[in-house]
């Protein structure tokens, strides 16, 4: 669990944990350097609970993705979950998952639905997938090719209804810093390109939204940039080295997928600022099929070939 200034709902959180049917072996949280009543509320937890609970707070704020491999580096069991500050686990969510696991040994990464609900734990009608628009063909196309989709569509995990198998983690750290590829979607890509990942369609959490919260649940259309492009290419580099050091049976299809999405993003970062200079690498790059593999096809190769 990762904490900052979280006072507010933590202990709804917490109280979940100690409630559910399958007791958690143990509870790590690293806390960004909260300065409200954080710490005491983690503290008091700790003294009373009857699972070990190690808590460590950072010296300075440092932001989401630090605090979360603080906590997964202390982590040390065989299959570790991630959890936010503010929501609440139904009962049967350790038990669930964990079974998933121990009947697959096979199986690096779980993910389920959820039940979106307000500040007071009141349903708003919608479950998290709905939010994110991942329909029913879109769950068939990730369960043939787990990989493929999580690299060239957009990230479905969310880390607060994810759960990871030792092995993920050890790969996955350290994790790079980017709003390219948060830490759920770094730790997804890779539990993908090591072995079977399983999504359950169970709402097994409950994903609280309210003013002070980090992310929301709508699917995003930013306007890409140069910039992102730039920020996407290194973390993108950095995942295909990663997953060199990592054998999979996937292994040489999922670098070469990488490989040529590095690529692409590459010749859109080296266009040529003059329209005449622009013509020849936008149609190299429509006629290998990249800017439909990648990008937003034609209309993406329009955006670069009239932008200057």
């Amino acid at each position: 669990m990762a904490t900052f200034n979280g006072a507010e709902y933590l202990e709804e959180q917490l109280l979940s944990f100690a409630e559910q049917n399958r007791l958690p072996d143990e509870l790590v949280v690293s806390d960004d350097h909260s300065t409200d009543e954080t710490w005491d509320i983690l503290s008091r937890f700790a003294a009373s609970a009857s699972f070990p609970v190690r808590i460590v707070k950072s010296k300075c704020n440092e932001g989401v993705t630090p605090n979360f491999q603080s906590a997964l580096e202390m982590s040390a069991g065989d299959i570790i979950f991630l959890s936010d500050q503010d929501d609440v686990w139904p009962k049967n969510k350790l038990s669930d998952v964990a079974s998933v696991f121990e009947s697959n040994p096979d199986t690096a990464m779980v993910f389920a639905n959820a039940l979106i609900v307000d500040n007071a734990l009141r349903p708003l009608g919608k479950t998290l997938w709905e939010a994110f628009e991942f329909t029913v063909a879109e769950q068939s196309e990730f369960d043939s090719d787990p990989f493929t989709f999580l690299l060239t569509n957009r990230n479905v995990v969310t880390g607060a209804a994810a759960a990871f198998a030792r092995k993920v983690v050890d790969a996955a750290l350290p994790i790079p810093v980017s709003p390219a590829i948060p830490h759920d979607a770094w730790l997804a890509l890779i539990a993908s390109h090591l072995t079977t990942v399983r999504r359950d369609p169970n709402k097994l959490l409950l994903y609280r939204q309210h003013p002070n919260q980090v992310t929301g649940v709508t699917r995003s259309h930013p306007n890409f940039g140069k910039q992102h492009y730039i920020v996407h290419l290194e973390h993108l580099t950095a995942l295909h080295d990663r997953m060199r050091q990592y054998p999979s049976p996937d292994q040489i299809r999922n670098l070469e997928l990488t490989r040529c999405y590095i690529e692409h993003l590459r010749a859109r970062i080296e266009l040529n600022p003059t329209l005449l200079g622009r013509i020849g690498p936008v149609f190299q790059e429509l006629s290998s099929g990249r800017y439909s593999r990648f990008s937003s096809g034609l209309r993406s190769a329009a955006k670069d070939l009239l932008s200057g």
